[in-house]
């Protein structure tokens, strides 16, 4: 992911730049507006103006200058639906037009405009629908074009650097686990219990402490003293 400040040095740069400099990414440079995948047959329908629809892509051209793929592929999405925009527009006009003209003719004339609201079918609400389509993509690709990075040649992109790997911590000595004195000592009554406590208390010891100096001890001496008389 870009970070704040590459997205600030490639703004620089995108500033800074003055375009291509050799003679092949002049050339290359030069022929963007002619590159472009828009064929004035394809887009412009009859009545429509093949001169205004090529000032729009010019004017495009000159404000975004479009010198990589990406942003070529974008500029001519952006000039594609700003005309499509126009197009609707003046479609929802005629059909004003046509509903003003017709409740005019009628019997009726009053509220005109009210009356074509009403008239409306269908058409009306899918060209709105068409139109706010095309708005919708006009405005994406508006954002999307003010990333400097999008037009800016592979070798003036300030690349993101590599993080560092972070070193393996030390190991820890592997601590062996001590056996539980209680679990050796076996059964314990609760006045047994209690007695060990009073003790420990007494000496200023943990009942653990107390246990391990004074009651595992003997313990273990009363049970080898028990297998010694066993074995004899």
């Amino acid at each position: 992911m870009t970070t704040e400040k590459q997205r600030e040095a490639n703004r620089l740069n995108a500033q800074k730049s003055t375009g291509p400099r050799s003679e092949a990414g002049k050339a290359r440079s030069s022929q963007n507006a002619i590159t472009t995948r828009l064929y004035c047959n394809a887009l412009v329908l009859p009545g429509e103006s093949p001169e205004k629809f090529a000032e729009l892509v010019a004017q495009h051209d000159l404000q975004y200058n479009p010198v990589t793929p990406q942003a070529r592929t974008l500029v001519d999405d952006l000039v594609r639906n700003t005309w499509l925009q126009l197009r609707y527009d003046v479609i929802e006009h005629e059909l004003w037009d046509r509903g003003l003209q017709s409740v005019d003719a009628s019997d009726d004339p009053n509220q005109p405009k009210a009356q074509t609201f009403a008239n409306f079918d269908t058409l009306y609400m899918r060209v709105r629908r068409c139109a706010n389509t095309a708005s919708q993509a006009v405005s994406r690709l508006t954002r999307l074009l003010k990333d400097p990075e999008i037009n800016l040649p592979p070798e003036e992109i300030v690349a993101e650097p590599e993080a560092a790997v972070p070193e393996a911590p030390p190991e820890s000595p592997q601590l062996v686990d001590s056996p539980d004195p209680r679990a050796e000592i076996g059964f314990v009554s609760r006045e047994e219990k209690r007695g060990w406590v009073r003790e420990a208390m007494a000496r200023h010891m943990k009942l653990d402490a107390y246990i391990n100096t004074y009651v595992l001890p003997q313990i273990r001496s009363q049970r080898l003293a028990g297998g010694i008389k066993e074995a004899s």
